[in-house]
């Protein structure tokens, strides 16, 4: 979803500014594209948010209009055999809100699909992002973003 972000155009509601009300063609348009995705043997890379829109519901947290937005997307997708749930692309919530977002998919998503989170570029801000999550049992990937100096120093 990048509402607020880098494209603002994707995104799961009726309209730009709704949070509550899911556009049901729309959706059922993504589930063609996702079908053909499978199909073809390509995984669902399913970024939840982005750093410009990552606490526009409930200001991070875990409440009803995040909520319903992650129990919806995991109704309708998570049946597909490939799927990643990427917590956000360059995420500025804290360690909680990550942990607590993660145990939400183990708990709802009844094909446990992987979890994971994405960094933001810098190696510093991959242990502070990474460090805190280690032996967590709810996180299964890492999403990295690096810059290529610092590739081979991590």
């Amino acid at each position: 979803m990048n509402v607020n972000g880098d494209g603002r155009e994707v995104y799961p509601w009726t309209s730009y500014q709704e949070r509550t009300r899911f556009d049901i063609s729309k959706l059922a348009q993504w589930e063609i594209v996702f079908n053909h995705m499978q199909k073809k043997g390509m995984v669902l890379h399913i970024v939840l948010q982005e750093s410009e829109n990552d606490k526009m519901l409930n200001q991070g947290n875990l409440g009803v209009e995040r909520k319903l937005y992650y129990r919806e997307l995991i109704a309708r997708f998570a049946h597909h055999n490939g799927v990643y749930w990427n917590l956000g692309e360059e995420t500025n919530r804290s360690t909680s809100q990550i942990k607590v977002d993660a145990d939400f998919f183990k708990s709802n998503d009844p094909y446990r699909h992987p979890v994971k989170v994405h960094s933001k570029a810098g190696s510093t801000s991959v242990d502070n992002l990474y460090n805190p999550l280690l032996g967590d049992l709810n996180f299964d990937a890492t999403s990295l973003q690096q810059p290529s100096t610092v590739t081979h120093s991590l």
